[in-house]
């Protein structure tokens, strides 16, 4: 319903394999504060993407592409609004807390032996460029009320790998905006929860 495609599966799938490698350094400056940066790489041996078949019109399949990588930095932030506002410890600003990442990924598919393929490489299927969340969360445990409003952006992306009769389909960035509020009853055994 939501691309018009038929879908079909692929026996001769391999398991595809991933090697990471990462290196993060975490700073606590503050009570209830985070300040955090990770670069990070990997590589991928027979990853699986989605892709349209070229003998077959309107139909989406699987297949393994030989290699790809994915290499990037992540930032990460989160505080106590309290910490940031040199609040008393049980003011309002105690309840709430403050957090936001952004991750930039570079990835690239070898389709160096793929026939139709446009170039050597490309992005990896479904990898955005760059993802950026955001937030504030709210918790009060004395009266056990909670409350999320969070923000998300993802860069643009490939959604289906095309073939030789028709072009990758692309996904535009967009951006989410959830919010989220609960409330626990008896003892924390029942929750009302509103998204």
């Amino acid at each position: 319903f939501n691309t018009n495609f038929l879908l079909s599966g692929n026996d001769s799938l391999l398991r595809a394999s991933i090697q990471n490698l990462d290196l993060r350094y975490e700073f606590f400056p503050g009570r209830g504060q985070i300040l955090s940066g990770t670069v990070f790489y990997k590589h991928f041996t027979n990853p699986i993407e989605q892709i349209t078949r070229s003998d077959v019109s309107n139909e989406i399949s699987y297949r393994n592409v030989p290699t790809a990588q994915n290499y990037g930095i992540e930032i990460e932030a989160r505080s106590l609004v309290s910490s940031i506002l040199h609040a008393d410890t049980n003011s309002f600003f105690e309840q709430l807390t403050i957090y936001s990442n952004l991750a930039i990924i570079r990835s690239t598919v070898d389709v160096s032996e793929i026939i139709g393929a446009s170039s050597d490489s490309r992005p990896l299927q479904g990898q955005s460029p760059y993802v950026f969340n955001a937030g504030l969360y709210y918790n009060n445990v004395r009266y056990n009320w909670n409350a999320t409003i969070s923000l998300n952006r993802v860069g643009p992306r490939i959604a289906i790998v095309g073939n030789v009769n028709e072009p990758d389909l692309w996904e535009n960035s967009r951006t989410f905006l959830d919010f989220q509020v609960s409330k626990s009853f008896w003892d924390n055994r029942a929750e009302f929860k509103l998204n």
